[in-house]
């Protein structure tokens, strides 16, 4: 924005051929150059940086110390459980409200394990 700015300001000293104005324009025009070069080698390392550390993840050590799971997804069997179901209990209204708890309890963990799953998908592949 500011190069732009000055460009504009400057634009007709520039056609005249304003020697302070072309020097100053030369200068701004080598700082660019060196800003783009600085920028070029920091992308360069960058990626060399990736490639080691992609490297290093994939090595025998590594592998060791963070084995990958053999089970990716864990199976939780849901729903109320048959010692529940068959349980006996006077209070009809209880043992109602009782079994309805274990479907409310069901469907909050089901969501927090998939929320779990969203935030630490990179973790867990």
């Amino acid at each position: 924005d500011d190069l732009r700015y000055w460009l504009t300001e400057n634009r007709e000293e520039l056609k005249l051929g304003s020697p302070d104005v072309i020097e100053k324009h030369a200068e701004i025009r080598a700082t660019v150059s060196q800003v783009q070069k600085q920028q070029e080698d920091v992308m360069e390392k960058l990626y060399m940086e990736q490639t080691r550390l992609e490297d290093e993840l994939r090595t025998e050590t590594l592998q060791e110390l963070c084995p990958p799971p053999l089970e990716k997804h864990i199976t939780v069997i849901g729903g109320i459980p048959h010692e529940a179901l068959n349980m006996h209990c006077p209070d009809t209204k209880l043992r109602e409200d009782v079994l309805n708890e274990f479907n409310i309890i069901d469907n909050k963990y089901r969501t927090l394990i998939q929320d779990i799953g969203v935030r630490h998908e990179l973790a867990l592949r």
